[in-house]
C-alpha cells in the first residue's frame, strides 16, 4: 500500500510539471526574421545544403507572419532555387498576420536542401517567426 502511495505521488509529480511546462518548453530553435519584398531570406543558415542521414524522423514547424501586408512563404529547396527565388516545395504560404501555420515534416525531405523564406510582395518587408521542435 505505502509502494502505490509512492508511485502516485511520483505519477502525479511527473503530471504536473509536464502540465506546466508548456508547449514552448520543446522548442529546438525559434527564429524571428524579416524578409524584404521581393527577396528570399536562408532560414537553414548557410549556402551549404542539410545533410541528413537517411534515419526517420518528424520535425513540427510552426510559421507565423508577424506582419500585415505581405505575402510570404516558407520553402525547402535547393541554392539554385532559392537564388532564383523560386519555391522548390512549399511548406507555407500565408498572408494573413498572426494565423500561425503548422507542418509536420520528415527531416529526411530537407536532406540536401535549404530551408528558406520568400517574400512575394514587393516593397513591403516581412517579419515571420519560425519555430521548429
Amino acid at each position: 500500500m505505502k509502494t502505490n502511495k509512492k508511485l502516485i505521488k511520483i505519477l502525479s509529480a511527473c503530471a504536473a510539471l509536464f502540465a506546466l511546462s508548456g508547449s514552448q518548453a520543446f522548442a529546438l530553435s525559434t527564429i524571428t526574421g524579416q524578409v524584404v519584398g521581393g527577396h528570399a531570406v536562408l532560414i537553414s543558415g548557410s549556402a551549404s545544403p542539410t545533410t541528413i542521414k537517411s534515419v526517420s524522423t518528424l520535425f513540427k514547424i510552426t510559421f507565423d507572419l508577424t506582419s500585415s501586408g505581405s505575402n510570404i512563404e516558407l520553402c525547402v529547396g535547393t541554392m539554385a532555387q532559392f537564388n532564383n527565388k523560386t519555391c522548390g516545395t512549399q511548406l507555407v504560404e500565408t498572408g494573413t498576420q498572426n494565423l500561425p501555420s503548422l507542418v509536420v515534416i520528415d527531416q529526411t525531405v530537407l536532406s540536401g536542401n535549404v530551408l528558406y523564406v520568400i517574400n512575394n510582395t514587393s516593397g513591403t518587408t516581412a517579419t515571420y517567426t519560425f519555430t521548429i521542435e
